[in-house]
């Protein structure tokens, strides 16, 4: 038999020319994925919220808003929005009611998020029918979550300091009979607008992809709107 005819020599020599092939696939794909994170960011996730909106932040005018949304509010109070979509640019009510500390109710639409000392609940008001826990994807089309009128909008703001081009403008504002704190952040492509009352609640988001308006606040909490059909009279 030819030396080169030997299957052992044969095998010994494919490996050798597959194992710089494998290397440089596998440093291509660990080159891909760097780069695609450098372009794409680190996501946000929920878990977290905690964290993004606990620290401080340098700019003094973001601060302020952030630290408006991230008072407690341990009264009863029933907030409502007007929401603009502005991909399609699609209208929809909110209304975000609180009965007791940690007892909360925010409609969306028609969907419900309904949160209590036992839990948390789902609900689709047109069938009364509710699914355990909260579940933002049921509301994907209006852009928003849940916590839209809080955390939502704070973390949010956090994110924009990362990518901000200069200092944010400070200014103070009435909405919806409210005085309400609001800080203007600029970007390479425009402008983000955040305002928050000294109580906890959003009361204005001017965003690229919404335009959130707080048009009514007032005391008491509607018991209609913690139950799982109804709306509030």
């Amino acid at each position: 038999m030819h030396a080169t005819d030997d299957p052992q020599r044969l095998r010994s020599t494919d490996m050798r020319v597959a194992r710089p092939i494998i290397i440089r696939v596998a440093a291509a794909a660990i080159a891909s994925l760097v780069l695609t994170a450098c372009f794409t960011g680190e996501r946000a996730h929920f878990a977290d919220t905690a964290d993004a909106t606990a620290a401080a932040v340098s700019d003094p005018a973001i601060q302020a808003v952030l630290t408006g949304l991230a008072a407690a509010n341990t009264e009863q109070f029933t907030a409502t929005y007007d929401v603009i979509t502005k991909f399609g640019n699609v209208s929809t009510t909110a209304t975000v009611a609180q009965s007791a500390p940690g007892t909360t109710s925010v409609t969306i639409g028609h969907v419900r998020f309904l949160t209590q000392q036992s839990g948390s609940q789902t609900c689709e008001l047109t069938t009364g029918a509710c699914a355990t826990g909260t579940q933002d994807q049921q509301i994907s089309d209006t852009q928003l979550t849940h916590d839209f009128y809080s955390s939502s909008a704070a973390l949010r703001l956090r994110q924009d300091v990362n990518t901000m081009v200069s200092a944010a403008v400070a200014s103070t504002k009435q909405i919806a009979g409210q005085a309400a704190t609001c800080a203007e952040v600029f970007f390479a492509a425009g402008t983000k607008t955040y305002c928050a009352l000294a109580n906890g609640l959003l009361a204005q988001q001017d965003t690229p992809d919404l335009r959130i308006d707080l048009t009514s606040l007032t005391t008491g909490a509607d018991t209609a709107l913690f139950t799982p059909t109804t709306v509030a009279g």
